[in-house]
């Protein structure tokens, strides 16, 4: 077979299997492949040994992603059973939820298919939270049954737990994950003493293999001791470990790392752009150690701006399929949760070879955009390169030129190229903003935390030019990848965000009249339909007196959620056709992905079989569901220890806005950003819907309602600064609620209202 067929033969393969309705052996694949092909080069063409085994290696990857099913001595595509192909996520109700990660072929094109099906837990068979399966469904309509029929990947390999110890089946783990909750972990006498682990142990757990038929009861092989249950050091990594992230890595990822170069090769030069001697930095916040975007600007003879972004080459070091691979994979993002990183890769890796650090060669992919002075990008490139940064620059710093202060010595060669850089940023953002990008007005929340890692307050950072100028720059090249992925038809994993919830937009518009910032310009539908519509209700929303950033809150949490996917509906926030994430391939997996289809399409680099629409379904649908668990572990870590801060100040009075009203109570935000529910003792309350307000007794409280409160003792949480008897009496009431489900919210009780001329009038 001659070279020039290698790339067809692929997707010719798949097609001949697509289109046959029946099982259909491997010696007919080859036969039908070979004849197709002979018809597209109209010439006979012959396979020969070495192709044979090429075309069985081809087969054999498409049986083990499981797009071909074996049916009896033959293969069916998927699409023409009927099983169906996804990941299993397990519901809080108990159901089961799998979203399929197959397509389609229509009119010649392949079309992703992201149907979810509800599984009852009577038919799980023994899957579990995250596991690939194949489900059947059985029947039509109303009356269809669907059901687990096997179980194509086994993610449950780990589990992270507490050791406890039973008088008649002896020590067992009782995993943190509560989505394994009714699983028995069995550990032998043998590894408990080999490890020396106790009861309260916090400990990694590799499962062997199901010791009855019962899809619940496992076998430990091997055990690793993390920490003890009463060690509040890990009470961070314990958090994440109860939503699915870990702070772990396998003893096959340290190999790779110890063998991975500390700085470039003379080998890896080879076929690169050489740009170290271009004028190249970096902007950060000044704690980052990991740096992956760093940027260069100048200006053409004919008045266009060349803009330069380059991103670490992560995937020159992170191969696919290696054991880094399979376990950034499993994380799929870094978690930022307090004053911790539960970082996706490495830190041997994070913040050295995949760093661009100063000074330092580094390898690179390069978007170079060619934008006019209007914003758009008229010409680009994208290419494997070495870069050599000249400073690590941080936010502050640049924003102290920009404002015109003082400058850094350091600062000073570089601050005519800075100029430049925050025009070009300041006409992407006009124009980006122009075409219907919604601007929300919220900063980032920013805890700070003392030398010993104990938060002490919060803030509101609110971005000013150079995390602007940063933010510009990434999404431009961000949409320029994505863009040219799509134009030669290239897969592509888009970033995409579907349109928001109109009732969650409609009952906001509502509360905005009832709380006298009338919003008549457009009903919910209206400002749903069309992102430029949606950011005149966000514009309304931002500039509502104190209450805005409040509001935006709300208006954020309508939104839909964004999400990875290989069917690109846009996305709507942004308000762009075309987006994927390009830009951080050492915190995000799909970012990672990205530079790996470029290297198999663009850059002409090969790493064995290429990323399929079907690879990006499932690697989408997964990793969307991670980022989730990341995003949640954030918001209950930062709920924790505001909780905690607020512990060491039971009894004391502070000020705050009412930011939600619900059935059971109010949330109320203090001045100094920590948030707690009120609390209503032994009083009649009642949640008017209408009015959107909250009776407790004679008082009815509403949303922004200025009130001064108590903050109250809260058993479910220790006191940031506490003694040693306190820990042990928290201790004790632990055990005491094996069962409870910790409340971290702490509680306040109103003491007084707020009066517009900040008087306090008291209850």
């Amino acid at each position: 077979m001659k070279s020039k067929y290698l790339v067809d033969v692929e997707n010719e393969i798949l097609k001949v299997v697509r289109r046959s309705k029946k099982a259909i052996t491997k010696d007919e694949i080859i036969e039908k492949t070979r004849n197709r092909i002979s018809k597209k080069y109209a010439e006979e063409v012959v396979f020969s040994r070495e192709s044979l085994i090429v075309i069985d290696s081809i087969i054999d990857d498409y049986v083990k992603s499981h797009e071909f099913i074996e049916i009896g001595n033959g293969y069916k595509h998927i699409n023409n059973t009927s099983f169906h192909k996804g990941t299993f996520n397990l519901l809080k109700n108990g159901n089961g939820l799998v979203i399929e990660d197959t397509s389609y072929e229509k009119d010649g094109e392949i079309i992703p298919q992201e149907e979810e099906y509800i599984i009852k837990k009577d038919s799980f068979n023994g899957a579990h939270d995250g596991d690939l399966v194949l489900i059947e469904i059985i029947g039509t309509g109303k009356r269809s049954d669907i059901r687990v029929e096997r179980i194509l990947d086994n993610k449950l390999d780990v589990i992270y737990g507490e050791v406890y110890r039973d008088r008649n089946f002896g020590y067992y783990v009782k995993p943190v994950n509560r989505k394994y909750k009714d699983l028995f972990i069995s550990i032998d006498d043998n590894l408990i003493l080999g490890e020396k682990i106790v009861e309260g142990n916090r400990v990694r757990a590799k499962l062997d293999h199901k010791e009855t038929d019962a899809s619940d009861f496992y076998r430990v092989s091997s055990i690793d001791k993390l920490s003890h249950k009463d060690d509040p050091k890990e009470d961070v990594f314990w958090e994440a470990l109860r939503l699915g992230m870990d702070n772990d890595f396998s003893d096959e990822s340290w190999e790779q790392v110890d063998w991975t170069p500390a700085e470039v090769l003379p080998s890896d030069r080879i076929g690169r752009s050489d740009l170290t001697d271009l004028e190249t930095f970096t902007i950060d916040g000044k704690n980052t150690k990991d740096m992956d975007d760093a940027i260069s600007c100048s200006r053409l003879n004919n008045g266009n701006y060349l803009l330069r972004v380059h991103i670490a080459d992560v995937a020159h070091y992170v191969s696919k399929n290696s054991p880094l691979d399979k376990d950034a994979y499993r994380k799929s993002t870094s978690t930022y949760a307090g004053n911790t990183v539960i970082p996706m890769l490495p830190h041997e890796l994070s913040n050295g070879i995949c760093s661009l650090n100063p000074n330092v060669d580094r390898l690179a992919v390069t978007c170079s955009m060619e934008i006019d002075k209007e914003g758009n990008v008229v010409n680009y490139n994208i290419c494997n390169s070495i870069i050599n940064s000249d400073l690590k620059m941080s936010y502050d710093k640049v924003n102290d030129i920009f404002a015109g202060k003082q400058i850094d010595p350091l600062y000073k060669p570089f601050a005519k190229t800075l100029l430049l850089m925050n025009q070009l940023a300041l006409t992407l953002r006009k124009k980006r903003i122009k075409e219907g990008s919604i601007e929300f007005g919220i900063g980032d929340k920013e805890e700070i935390y003392d030398e010993n890692g104990m938060m002490i307050g919060a803030h509101e950072r609110e971005n000013d030019y150079a995390e602007n100028l940063i933010e510009e720059f990434m999404i431009v090249a961000n949409e320029t990848v994505d863009k040219h992925l799509s134009r030669y038809g290239y897969p592509c994993l888009h970033r995409v965000h579907g349109r928001p919830n109109e009732d969650k937009v409609a009952e906001l518009i509502k509360l905005l009249n009832i709380i006298g910032f009338s919003f008549n310009m457009l009903d919910a539908n209206d400002c749903v339909s069309n992102p430029k519509y949606m950011k005149q209700l966000a514009d309304f929303v931002k500039d509502s007196g104190d209450l805005g950033n409040i509001l935006s809150a709300r208006l954020i949490r309508s939104m839909a959620k964004a999400k990875y996917s290989p069917n690109n509906i846009g996305h709507y926030g942004l308000g762009k056709t075309n987006y994927c994430h390009f830009t951080s391939p050492i915190r995000r997996y799909p970012d990672l992905v990205i530079h790996r289809i470029l290297k198999e399409t663009t850059l002409s680099e090969h790493h064995g079989k290429k990323t399929t629409l079907s690879d990006l379904l499932e690697i989408g649908n997964y990793t969307s569901m991670k980022e989730r668990s990341a995003s949640d572990v954030e918001r209950i870590v930062y709920d924790k220890n505001c909780a905690s801060f607020l512990q060491d100040y039971v009894g004391e009075e502070f000020d705050g806005t009412v930011i939600d009203i619900f059935e059971k109570g109010l949330r109320v935000r203090l001045d100094n950003f920590m948030e707690g529910n009120v609390r209503f003792d032994r009083q009649p309350t009642y949640f008017d819907v209408d009015t959107y307000s909250f009776s407790a007794g004679d008082e009815v409280y509403h949303f922004g309602d200025r009130v001064r409160v108590e903050v109250l003792k809260n058993y479910d949480v220790l006191p940031l600064h506490h003694s040693e008897d306190e820990y042990e009496d928290y201790q004790k009431y632990l055990r005491e609620h094996l069962d409870r489900i910790d409340n971290r919210n702490s509680y306040f009780k109103i003491t007084g209202r707020i009066l517009e001329d900040n008087k306090i009038l008291k209850k």
